[in-house]
């Protein structure tokens, strides 16, 4: 938070201001299984823009996605919830806190 306003950065590294409310993708995805042939007949695409820096890029799930939106040849289905997100890096601090259970999995 920055001056009492939200703030993260995006790809070029420059501060943007987020809405507490904004949605957000916690990298969950619902996917049929036809799906599949998408990621597959597109990795053969990701291999080649590779080049010379092919050590560094990722065959991003959103990115994939969001290509295929794009193209109009796929939608989604935001489902929002009321619950709040923790995350895993600070769980022993949350099992203390009794807001995770001692045993998660």
């Amino acid at each position: 938070m920055k001056d009492g306003v939200l703030t993260a950065c995006n790809k070029e590294k420059q501060s943007v201001s987020v809405s507490a409310s904004q949605h957000v993708s916690m990298n969950i995805w619902g996917l049929p299984p036809r799906f599949l042939q998408q990621l597959e007949g597109r990795f053969t695409e990701f291999l080649d823009s590779l080049g010379d820096n092919a050590m560094k890029p990722e065959y991003l799930l959103p990115k994939i996605i969001d290509k295929l939106l794009a193209e109009k040849k796929a939608r989604v289905k935001v489902l929002e919830t009321g619950d709040r997100w923790f995350g895993m890096t600070n769980r022993l601090w949350l099992i203390q806190k009794g807001i995770y259970t001692e045993k998660l999995f």
